[in-house]
């Protein structure tokens, strides 16, 4: 299989955050893109945007006959995940179209369950401000998603952060959310020192999903928030064992 790879970055962030991975992946022939979020940045718009963002990009690739992994971290997972519906290389099969999603990497992402709970493990809560707008900025990032980094890299990306609209983690409207991690395999990258999204709490999104009959395996690092800064050659391993396999 030679697949495409689709990036989903989460709050805060910009596609930049890839750009480590993908510099390694396109070095290696593999084709790439990043979806930018509108929920970030002076739009705020809605998570269903922010959907149908990663559905455009994804739904052209298909189109043009490519099977697509999709990398997803942290609130990106919630997104991708949602993507999914009608989107994964069998749904397509079925409909006799070729292409489409193969597999899914979450790196320490939201993998929610169907019923939204939180499993009673807190997450961690950063500093942040709310603007007149309703954008939510995080006023000290480095202890929340970059301790691990060395410091010229913390500073670097802090620098990066945009406002993000914080109500795309409200309750889903009607009929929107999809769990797609319960129908495209996937592998889940749990990062051990994580302040954002406890390690605790990536696992048992893992054994939620196959649980409810989902094939997510995982693999585990010692990173922060941010495994593809920290880890890039990692990350790329990950993505290679599927584009490649």
């Amino acid at each position: 299989m030679n697949a495409s790879v689709v990036f989903v970055h989460g709050a805060w962030h910009t596609p930049e955050c890839f750009d480590p991975v993908r510099l390694h992946l396109q070095k290696r022939g593999v084709e790439t893109a990043a979806v930018e979020l509108p929920s970030c940045g002076p739009q705020l718009a809605s998570i269903e945007a922010d959907v149908a963002a990663v559905r455009s990009k994804i739904a052209a690739l298909a189109e043009a006959g490519q099977d697509i992994v999709m990398v997803m971290h942290s609130y990106g997972g919630k997104v991708g995940s949602w993507a999914v519906r009608g989107l994964s290389k069998a749904d397509r099969s079925a409909a006799g179209k070729q292409g489409g999603i193969v597999h899914l990497l979450y790196l320490s992402s939201l993998m929610l369950p169907e019923d939204g709970r939180d499993f009673g493990v807190n997450a961690g809560t950063p500093k942040f401000g709310i603007n007149a707008d309703g954008g939510m900025e995080l006023t000290d990032p480095v202890p929340y998603l970059y301790h691990d980094l060395d410091p010229d890299q913390q500073a670097h990306w802090a620098t990066k952060l945009r406002l993000w609209n914080a109500k795309t983690l409200g309750p889903a409207p009607e009929g929107a959310a999809y769990l797609g991690h319960l129908h495209v395999p996937g592998t889940y990258l749990v990062c051990e020192n994580d302040q954002a999204i406890p390690a605790e709490l990536q696992r048992k999104y893992i054994e939620a999903a196959n649980q409810a009959g989902g094939q997510i395996k995982s693999v585990v690092c010692d990173s922060a928030h941010c495994p593809q800064l920290k880890y890039p050659e990692l990350v790329v391993k990950l993505i290679l064992d599927e584009v490649q396999s």
